[in-house]
């Protein structure tokens, strides 16, 4: 019986070799270098509707306006959401900011004989919530790393998930939430009597 070849890159293999509890702080020192803000993707409402919109409407709670508004907000860089490309999070074998992770990052660095670890920001937010990673690649039949909200530089952990290549390929054709909305009235604010969830549910 041959066993099976652990394909993990240097990012993954360093990510697994730590602790879930040393992955929290580095998502942490991560968050602390840059300016992340709270935004919404208003390319994924339609008809679009800004915070505000959203924020004032009424429902059953807790599925009311608010709660949408934070759903749907997503948490990154204000300079990784400019950029058209996944953001990696270069970490120096040499790290004057890392050296938490000193001993995890020279092994790493030794074993696939390379002085910077290159991982993308999202499989860190992942990783600080998941006591370990399976092996995260592209090919068929394989395991992702999905963003529920459809935008790569998403750092939210609450919109990062493991599923498979087939379910996060699905999601490309998903419809999303459907709202049934009350119009205001002169004397009451818009109101959600309806939430129907997507078909992943």
């Amino acid at each position: 019986m041959t066993e099976t070849k652990d394909k993990r890159c240097a990012g993954q293999h360093f990510l697994h070799i730590i602790s879930t509890d040393d992955a929290i702080k580095l998502y942490d020192i991560m968050i602390q270098q840059n300016n992340y803000i709270k935004w919404i993707h208003f390319e994924h409402i339609k008809p679009k509707l800004n915070r505000e919109q959203l924020e004032i409407m009424t429902g059953t709670k807790p599925h009311d306006g608010p709660y949408f508004a934070e759903w749907l907000s997503c948490f990154g860089s204000e300079t990784d959401i400019l950029s058209p490309y996944r953001q990696p999070l270069s970490i120096a074998r040499n790290t004057t900011i890392y050296t938490d992770f000193q001993r995890q990052i020279n092994k790493t660095c030794k074993k696939f004989e390379t002085h910077t670890i290159a991982l993308l920001k999202y499989h860190v937010a992942l990783r600080s919530k998941e006591d370990d990673l399976p092996v995260l690649s592209t090919g068929r039949g394989s395991m992702h790393a999905s963003h529920l909200c459809d935008l790569m530089h998403c750092v939210l952990k609450e919109h990062i998930v493991v599923e498979s290549m087939e379910v996060n390929q699905s999601r490309r054709d998903c419809r999303g939430i459907t709202l049934s909305i009350t119009p205001a009235s002169t004397t009451s604010p818009p109101y959600i009597k309806m939430a129907t969830p997507c078909r992943h549910g």
